[in-house]
């Protein structure tokens, strides 16, 4: 959706008859009005009923930044995510190309992001509260050229899950194991 112009994330619910939800945002829909630019939005509930939406945000001129948002039940965004439930994660830095494509969450409530930046897969996980997992990768990310753009993500197993990953790019495919080495 356009606010005043300028394309914002927004995100609408829909009843079971197919009519906006009057108790979600406001008449059924959340414009992000915070935050400008495009948004390839990916989405996923918690177990707590919460909404966590994946894209990019545009942070200043053309550049983008991956962009992850938690809104509560009834569609406002979570203060206590972040402190204001909306978060741009830069990774490499002026860049003009950071997108999170799809997002999944663990059994143990961490939020796993994929994207890509700078022409690179990135992978990215954060915790329940969405601090960067310093146990995963490099401060919280992987980034690799095995594939150019990261589409999807699911997690294999479930004690102790595989992040996999599926984009495009001539050649195999490749799996990040949870501490985010690579595996082809």
């Amino acid at each position: 959706s356009d606010y005043l112009g300028t394309p914002v994330p927004s995100v609408a619910r829909h009843l079971a008859n197919g009519a906006l939800d009057p108790t979600f945002g406001s008449g059924g829909k959340v414009l992000l009005t915070s935050v400008a630019g495009g948004f390839r939005a990916a989405l996923v509930q918690s177990t707590t009923g919460k909404i966590l939406l994946a894209g990019h945000a545009v942070s200043g001129g053309a550049n983008s930044n991956m962009l992850l948002v938690r809104l509560l039940a009834d569609g406002t965004p979570d203060p206590s995510f972040i402190g204001s439930g909306v978060q741009q994660l830069d990774f490499v830095g002026n860049s003009s190309d950071e997108v999170a494509n799809a997002i999944a969450l663990q059994n143990d409530g961490r939020i796993v992001l994929v994207g890509r930046a700078d022409g690179q897969h990135v992978v990215a996980r954060r915790m329940a509260d969405g601090v960067p997992d310093t146990s995963f990768g490099t401060g919280g990310q992987v980034r690799s050229a095995t594939a150019l753009d990261a589409r999807d993500v699911f997690l294999q197993g479930t004690n102790s899950p595989k992040i996999v990953i599926a984009g495009y790019r001539a050649g195999n495919g490749s799996r990040q194991t949870y501490s985010g080495s690579t595996q082809t």
